[in-house]
């Protein structure tokens, strides 16, 4: 359902989100996503994982994959430690060996 243009339904809900004591504008400039290099190889669904991966505008994220090209992306968990855990368990359950590539916006160390 289309709601319009934001000239017109958003001075209801900016008067809205002021009375409960909600932002209404950017509360933290976010600094753009770092570029981290893809890991090789990659098949071709995680090629997509990693770039959106990359994209994601938070440092609460982690990337992890196998040598041959499998790999399990998580971006929306509350903590990097959350996130590191939650990407390798998805990446182990369906491929077995993996190790974290990326955490949040650099590469994982080690």
């Amino acid at each position: 359902m289309p709601m319009g243009p934001a000239e017109v339904w958003w001075p209801a809900v900016e008067s809205f989100l002021k009375r409960l004591r909600l932002p209404t504008s950017v509360a933290v400039e976010l600094s753009p996503p770092a570029a981290i290099p893809a890991p090789t190889p990659l098949n071709a669904a995680c090629t997509g994982y990693f770039d959106a991966y990359v994209k994601a505008w938070t440092d609460v994220k982690a990337y992890a994959w196998n040598r041959e090209g499998h790999c399990s992306s998580v971006t929306t968990e509350r903590t990097i430690e959350e996130a590191k855990s939650e990407a390798l368990r998805q990446c182990v359950a369906a491929w077995k060996e993996c190790s974290l590539y990326a955490v949040g916006q650099a590469l994982a160390p080690g």
